[in-house]
């Protein structure tokens, strides 16, 4: 069998009663954690534009429903993400499972939602991210029509072929680029995959056959078009022993998963306020090439940034929606604090990991350094933490 034939196989077969405990307990958590998401950025301007959007195009159908919940899910820079392959992949999979009526609480929803997560996760190994990062690819776009179009197929419960057909179908529509990074463009990639998907696994229903190399074919084949000609086979290794989900990490807080960490350290630090006199962050480099160099004049870059993060957090100790508010953006004290912040690129840093080092009035020097992040793999968020972040995202703010 091809690594195509085994994939598809593998998707159409599984029960969630097949699945181990903890890795159920950790799918409903990531579930939950999707509709927290859902609930902060249905507050937000980007996803009442979006849900506009989503019914200019296609009216009431699942395709405009599937459109505008990928954007809620999205919007508050809250929801999952992937770390090694930069990848949010709940946005992508949860939207078309719901416009088609599923239930969350069915076992072939379950296992629908688990194909998807193990799918977009494993894509992103077999294609090499660093690779499809180093050809400008964003990883969401181009592995997340493929991840929803497995779920979406298993849903239906179609046969291997059919599941085979409805992957390469999401294959044709991969696409998507870090040209976007810092606009509200990177949230376009993830709905449109999570749209993707769903009419590749329609497509498929209808019995629209479709490249049974959607991966492998020399010419055009995914690991070809995308990574480089990694190797494919990593899709498949140790599939159904070791759950690729697992990987997934959560977020605690409305921000770029860079700054994680960050936050963390600002709420814990010791110093008050207005005793600082200068702050210096040393992130990651590929934190650095999302949150360092980047400023806050929108929502969306203020949460992306790590100078206007540590000053808004400093003062409040806290961060949610309203620190990247509008109107939050115009407050001259936090403005002037966070023009007294530094942040490098440091290869001394790796992944979610942060240092800050803290100068005061006083002359002293405060140095805190983390390794990860919480809600990474290494300190996951318990589903307590997520039931804590629902409960945080019903609360209604003002975010101008």
């Amino acid at each position: 069998m091809t690594v195509e034939q085994k994939i598809a196989e593998w998707a159409a077969t599984l029960a969630w009663s097949e699945i181990p405990e903890s890795t159920q307990q950790r799918v409903m958590t990531i579930h939950l954690d999707a509709v927290a998401s859902g609930l902060a950025g249905a507050q937000l301007r980007l996803a009442e534009q979006a849900s506009g959007v989503a019914q200019r195009f296609a009216g009431e159908s699942p395709a405009a429903a599937a459109f505008a919940r990928a954007y809620a899910i999205t919007s508050a820079t809250l929801c999952d993400v992937y770390r090694p392959g930069l990848c949010h992949v709940t946005p992508v999979v949860l939207p078309p499972l719901e416009a088609l009526g599923a239930a969350e609480d069915d076992p072939e929803f379950l296992a629908a939602f688990t194909v998807g997560l193990e799918v977009t996760t494993r894509l992103c190994v077999a294609l090499d991210y660093p690779r499809l990062r180093s050809r400008g690819w964003h990883s969401p776009g181009v592995v997340g029509p493929v991840g929803a179009a497995a779920a979406v197929a298993r849903l239906l419960g179609l046969d291997a072929d059919g599941v085979s057909n409805a992957m390469a179908h999401g294959a044709a529509q991969a696409a998507g680029t870090f040209a976007a990074l810092g606009t509200e463009a990177v949230k376009f990639n993830q709905a449109r995959a999570a749209v993707a998907g769903l009419l590749a696994g329609l497509a498929a229903e209808a019995g629209l056959a479709a490249s049974p190399q959607w991966l492998t074919a020399v010419d055009g084949g995914m690991t070809a078009a995308y990574g480089g000609g990694p190797r494919p086979e990593l899709l498949i290794r140790d599939l159904g022993k070791r759950w690729e989900l697992e990987r997934i990490s959560l977020r605690r807080w409305p921000a770029a998963s860079a700054v994680q960490s960050l936050i963390e350290v600002c709420v814990e630090l010791e110093v008050e306020a207005d005793q600082v006199e200068t702050v210096e962050i040393d992130l990651s480099p590929h934190g650095y090439e999302v949150s360092g160099d980047r400023g806050w004049e929108t929502p969306l870059a203020a949460q992306q940034s790590a100078r206007w993060v540590a000053a808004c957090t400093l003062l409040d100790r806290d961060w949610w929606l309203e620190h990247s508010a509008s109107a939050r953006l115009l407050d001259p004290r936090t403005t002037e604090l966070a023009s007294r912040v530094r942040v490098n690129s440091s290869n001394e840093i790796d992944g979610s990991g942060v240092r800050v080092r803290v100068r005061t009035r006083g002359g002293a020097e405060v140095r805190v350094e983390r390794h990860d992040a919480p809600g990474d793999p290494e300190r996951p968020l318990s589903r307590a933490d997520v039931e804590a972040k629902l409960a945080r995202a019903s609360s209604k703010v003002a975010v101008g």
